[in-house]
């Protein structure tokens, strides 16, 4: 299942890059295209004002060189233009890509994955940790609209799946479910937006949510903001 997500999403991010090659393509002619002519204009201008001071017979050769050099600068330009707006758009679109899977907006369809942090060396005041944040479980869902279904799992945990029946399901990231048994083993019965919602009135696990990103630096080592999205 992760496999897949990641599947999903790195043909995104080829699709991205795949737009960017044909904008940076049709900008780069029309560009070219335009500089062509200014430059042909002037040179044409240029040759045609030496041909009215040289001898008539001079003429064709200053036409000639005129053409050679329009078409050896027109040329050159053209291929700098087209190769600096493809990198450029294909640059563009590849960190549009990247910065939509780091927020988690490119999922396999129906799921929503929530990250979460724990705090050491400190405790939790609101959304904000005193301490050092840390990594800690993810928790992912799988709503079912068409069976009105929530499966949901801990990711790494080998434990069996919990399920939700009788669910009011938009989407992946906007359902809610009733409470069974199951409840107990997992951090909400209900998202709105792709953010879980806490209920006190239902015993459910205890988390602080962070973004994907920030989770994948804490666990990688890297020092960020120890700030949570909401408390739990």
């Amino acid at each position: 299942m992760r496999l897949g997500a990641i599947r999903s999403s790195f043909s995104a991010t080829l699709s991205f890059s795949s737009a960017g090659s044909s904008f940076g393509n049709e900008a780069s002619k029309s560009v070219s295209g335009l500089v062509t002519t200014a430059v042909g204009s002037f040179v044409a201008a240029a040759a045609l004002k030496s041909s009215t001071v040289a001898a008539p017979a001079a003429a064709p050769a200053a036409g000639a060189v005129a053409g050679g050099f329009l078409k050896t600068v027109g040329s050159s330009f053209s291929n700098a233009v087209h190769g600096f707006l493809h990198t450029m758009a294909s640059v563009v679109l590849f960190a549009v890509g990247a910065f939509a899977w780091l927020n988690d907006k490119v999922t396999s369809q129906g799921e929503r994955t929530i990250y979460t942090a724990r705090c050491e060396q400190g405790e939790w005041q609101g959304n904000l940790c005193t301490g050092r944040l840390a990594p800690s479980e993810r928790y992912r869902f799988r709503a079912l609209k068409a069976h009105r279904e929530v499966l949901f799992w801990t990711i790494g945990d080998n434990g069996p799946s919990g399920r939700f029946t009788g669910c009011d399901v938009v989407d992946g990231r906007n359902w809610s479910c009733r409470p069974n048994d199951d409840a107990s083993r997992t951090i909400t019965h209900e998202m709105t937006h792709g953010h879980p919602l806490p209920d006190a009135g239902v015993p459910t696990v205890p988390f602080h949510e962070i973004p994907k990103w920030k989770w994948m630096m804490l666990q990688v080592g890297l020092p960020v903001r120890n700030r949570a999205i909401g408390p739990s």
